[in-house]
Parts: C-alpha cells; sequence; structure tokens
C-alpha cells in the first residue's frame, strides 16, 4: 500500500511495513501528543562549489518567492539542501544544508517531500522531518514518533499524518499547528477512516476545511470502485463520511478543490509502458454526490478508456486554480487542460520525454512546472498554459 498526496506529484512512499490494524479504535501513542522537539541537524558542512546538484522538486508560495529541494553530492558525501529564490527562480541563493541524505530514502521506493506556507515555515519530510521558521535560512531536525506521511500548509495552519507500523498493527494520527508548525495537538477527533487505512490522502480546503481519503477500495467483479473519504469543516471536531465513486477499477486517485467548492476526482487504473487509464468524476455539493465527466465512463476498460487523451502519462498532480479549470500532469505525463469541468481534455505545453512534477497555478493564468527532463529549469506560463517560456535555475556561486 502507498502514501500518495493529491496535491504534487512526488514519487511513492511507502509505510514499511504495512500491516493492517485489527482494532476499532485508534490507538495513538502518548508521545504524539507533545510539542516535537527541535534540535539542529549535527556534522553538516558548507556545500562545496562543485558539488553536482540535482533537483528533486520546487514549492513556491507566491509568483516570485520559492523554494529548491536538492541533493548535494561530491565524493562519497551527500546531503539533502535547500535553494531559495525571491526572483520567480532565476537566481537561486546559496544552498543551505539540511540533513544528510541517509536521513531519506530516495529513488522509486521512496520521497523527500517540500512543503512550504507564506510565513516563512517549512518542512522537509519522510521518513525524518526537518522544519525552518525563518524561510529557510536554517533548519532543524522535529522528533515524531513515527514517519511523516503528508503534509499540507494554508497560512500559518500545518496539517500533518504521522505514522508508523509495530507488528502486528499500524496506526496513523492527524496533527495539527497552528503556529507554523511551532507547536502540535491532534486533531481534536480523529477521522474514523484512520482506523482501517495506512494511506490517507490529506485535501485542505480552508484552514478549518479538509477532506481525508484513502486509495480506492478495488472490487473483482467489474464494478465501480470506491474510495471512502471522510470530511470536516471545523478544524477537526466533526467529521462526515461520504463515498467518492471510481467509474472503472481504479488503483490510485487525486482530488483537487477548486475556489468555488467543486471538487474535481481522477481515478487511475494499472500504469503501463508510460499509459494509465483515467477516469473523472465532478462533485458540486461537497463530495455528497459525483457524476462522472469527460473520457473512460464505465467500469471495463475499453476503447473509450484507451483511445482518449488522459490515457498517456501516469497519474500525478491535480489542481483547480479557476471554476471549470483543471490541469493534471505526472511522470511521463504531459499537462492536460480542462476548461469546462473535465468534459474535454486537451495537452498544453512543450511535452516532455519524462513528465512533469511540482505543477503550481497561483490564479487561472499564471503558473509554473518542474519537468523531469529539465533538472534546472522551470517553465512558467502567464497565459493559462498556452506558452510557456524557461526559466533557468541559477545557482549563487
Amino acid at each position: 500500500m502507498t502514501i500518495f498526496s493529491g496535491d504534487d506529484d512526488c514519487p511513492i512512499v511507502n509505510l514499511v511495513p504495512i500491516a493492517t490494524s485489527t482494532s476499532t479504535t485508534t490507538t495513538i501513542p502518548p508521545s504524539t501528543t507533545t510539542t516535537p522537539t527541535a534540535t539542529k541537524a549535527p556534522g553538516l558542512n558548507p556545500i562545496p562549489p562543485d558539488a553536482t546538484v540535482r533537483t528533486i522538486t520546487v514549492a513556491f508560495v507566491n509568483l516570485t518567492i520559492g523554494y529548491v529541494l536538492v541533493t548535494t553530492t561530491k565524493g562519497k558525501g551527500c546531503e539533502i539542501a535547500v535553494e531559495k529564490t525571491t526572483d520567480g527562480g532565476a537566481d537561486l541563493g546559496k544552498a543551505v544544508p539540511v540533513a544528510p541524505c541517509s536521513q531519506f530514502t530516495l529513488g522509486l521506493t521512496g520521497s523527500v517531500r517540500l512543503a512550504v506556507d507564506d510565513h516563512g515555515d517549512g518542512f522537509i519530510y519522510g521518513k525524518a522531518l526537518y522544519a525552518t521558521h525563518d524561510g529557510g535560512s536554517t533548519w532543524q531536525a522535529v522528533h515524531e514518533p513515527g514517519q511523516v506521511l503528508d503534509v499540507e500548509a494554508i497560512g500559518s495552519s500545518v496539517w500533518m499524518f504521522v505514522g508508523q507500523c509495530k507488528t502486528p498493527s499500524c496506526w496513523v494520527v492527524l496533527m495539527e499547528s497552528t503556529d507554523g508548525g511551532m507547536s502540535w495537538h491532534p486533531s481534536p477527533v480523529e477521522p474514523p477512516i484512520l482506523v482501517t487505512t495506512t494511506d490517507p490522502r490529506l485535501v485542505r480546503v480552508s484552514t478549518l476545511s479538509a477532506f481525508v481519503l484513502t486509495a480506492p477500495r478495488r472490487n473483482a467483479f467489474g464494478e465501480p470502485d470506491t474510495v471512502p473519504m471522510w470530511f470536516t469543516q471545523d478544524g477537526g471536531h466533526s467529521w462526515v463520511q461520504h463515498n467518492l465513486p471510481c467509474p472503472m477499477d481504479s488503483l490510485d486517485v487525486v482530488m483537487a478543490a477548486s475556489p468555488d467548492g467543486k471538487l474535481f476526482a481522477v481515478c487511475a487504473a494499472e500504469p503501463a509502458a508510460g499509459s494509465q487509464p483515467k477516469s473523472v468524476v465532478v462533485s458540486t455539493d461537497g463530495g455528497v454526490t459525483w457524476a462522472a465527466a469527460g473520457p473512460c465512463t464505465t467500469a471495463i476498460l475499453t476503447g473509450e478508456c484507451t483511445a482518449k487523451p488522459l490515457i498517456l502519462g501516469y497519474l500525478g498532480t491535480l489542481v483547480s486554480p479557476a471554476p471549470t479549470v483543471v490541469y493534471l500532469t505526472g511522470n511521463r505525463s504531459p499537462i492536460y487542460k480542462t476548461t469546462n469541468g473535465g468534459v474535454t481534455w486537451t495537452t498544453i505545453g512543450v511535452t516532455p520525454s519524462t513528465g512533469n512534477t511540482a505543477l503550481t497555478f497561483f490564479n487561472e493564468r499564471e503558473g509554473l512546472v518542474l519537468s523531469e527532463n529539465f533538472a534546472r529549469t522551470l517553465s512558467r506560463t502567464n497565459d493559462g498554459g498556452a506558452t510557456w517560456s524557461k526559466v533557468t535555475m541559477n545557482r549563487a556561486s
């Protein structure tokens, strides 16, 4: 079972070992109810000017201010570091070392991920958790009782999932912060879905409203699959259950909310050879009811699914910066766009051979994407993806 976030395209994170809890209540270790302690990472040296730098991902808080997560290697040394830009990526500050690469699992079987807010707080997470509260100038290790699975920040409101497996059971807890991650407390009421899953996905709508969902619950009879989902609009004091239907046999799902509250979800079948059939569902009532839209609306994978444009590429990032406007991309995928709520989709921009990561739109027209085969180059648009300009991220000397 995998951990997959709905608002960014990062490598898959595995919570290992995976085991299903047989209890009916979530048991939270006592240590998760305390404020995490932060310590400065020891043994880090300034990044050598001739080190090899590889971009992992980027996170922007607006059109000009962003953070670039990188690995820096020289000889046998490898460190995770962060570069900051204040001019949209053209110029980067000096790489600030954060942690040895050994603190994270890199590659296809794991990931190191980045989340930031607009108050100078940032979080690098995966096997470990590191935080900054001064705009990336310094980073500290934050000790959590388990693996940090997901972090979502809206202003100074930050939520995260922490999980751990100890045979024969696993637990996952939702933690909340109202001060940019300086202190944390468990959600007032845990969403019941956490009792039965180790792969929660968090989609936040506002500082108080959020959805928690899982991977599709697959069936063996060719019927539409179901994604269990819970919703809160009071900061986690109460939760309401909804079910998201996938019109086809599905392995994964991503969901996004548009500014007017409409929900868009894309379900995807098994990936193979750079292709993955995908189906789209839309909700206009907060997830209570759903309607299929666009291609591949049948339960059985037929020609409808394999002939339509959404077949290309793997499921990844879904964003909706304006009502009826949605963008979708991922590994080995072009950037797809719909302007009619998912009914029809077109590809926009140059299609890189290895796909795109870190797709962000700040409004209907202005956005950026990091392409996987242009590791030190961002592509930016100011016309909704009709045209793109490349911005080479120049490292400070």
